[in-house]
C-alpha cells in the first residue's frame, strides 16, 4: 500500500512543476486582498476609545455627555531664587496661615 504525501508536499511539488502559475496565483491573491481592503475602507477611533483605565473611562463619559474639549489645567509650583519672596514656603506665611487660597497677583518670572 502506497503512502500519499501530505498536503503541503503535493502544493510544494505541483507548484515547482508550474512556477510560472504559482507565481502570478499569488500575485492575483495579493492584488484582490488590497482591492477588497481598500473599497472596504477603514474606521478609526475616536480619542475616548484609545483610553484605559480611569483616564479612559473619564473620556468616555465626557464624549457621551457631549463634552467637546473638556477643561485644561497647569499647575506650576516652584521654589525661586534665593532672597526671592514667593513661592510655596512663603506663601502660607504671607496669607497668615487662614486656610485661603487665592491669586497673589505677581506676574515676574524666575
Amino acid at each position: 500500500m502506497a503512502r500519499q504525501p501530505n498536503l503541503a508536499a503535493s502544493l510544494g511539488g505541483w507548484s515547482a512543476r508550474h512556477r510560472l502559475a504559482a507565481i502570478s496565483g499569488w500575485l492575483v491573491l495579493v492584488i484582490v486582498t488590497m482591492l477588497i481592503g481598500s473599497i472596504a475602507g477603514q474606521v478609526t477611533m475616536t480619542r475616548a476609545e484609545y483610553g484605559i483605565g480611569e483616564s479612559g473611562r473619564a473620556m468616555w463619559l465626557l464624549a457621551n455627555n457631549g463634552v467637546a474639549q473638556p477643561a485644561q489645567e497647569l499647575v506650576l509650583v516652584h521654589k525661586g531664587q534665593p532672597g526671592h519672596r514667593g513661592g510655596p514656603d512663603s506663601a502660607g506665611a504671607r496669607r497668615g496661615r487662614r486656610g485661603q487660597v487665592g491669586a497673589s497677583g505677581r506676574t515676574d518670572r524666575c
